[in-house]
């Protein structure tokens, strides 16, 4: 009775874990663009972030001009 396995036997499972090394890497591979993705994705929402900030600075400087600006025409009035 033979117990090792023959040739066709072993050129199968070299040819599968072949493929699933590929299949690995592949795998590997689309993590590391997601990864990727993500870390830009952050950046983007930060910058818009330290965007939606500055905005918000120059409307409430434009507020308290215009609120000075009135209390200047009132007291002329």
């Amino acid at each position: 009775m033979n117990q090792g396995i023959d040739s066709s036997e072993s050129v199968d499972i070299r040819r599968a874990l072949d493929r699933l090394q590929g299949t690995l890497e592949e795998f590997a591979d689309r993590h590391r663009e997601v990864r990727r993705e993500r870390r830009q994705m952050h950046e983007y929402i930060s910058e818009l972030e330290r965007e939606v900030d500055r905005a918000t600075k120059a409307v409430n400087n434009e507020s308290q001009a215009g609120a000075v600006e009135r209390e200047r025409i009132e007291g002329l009035e």
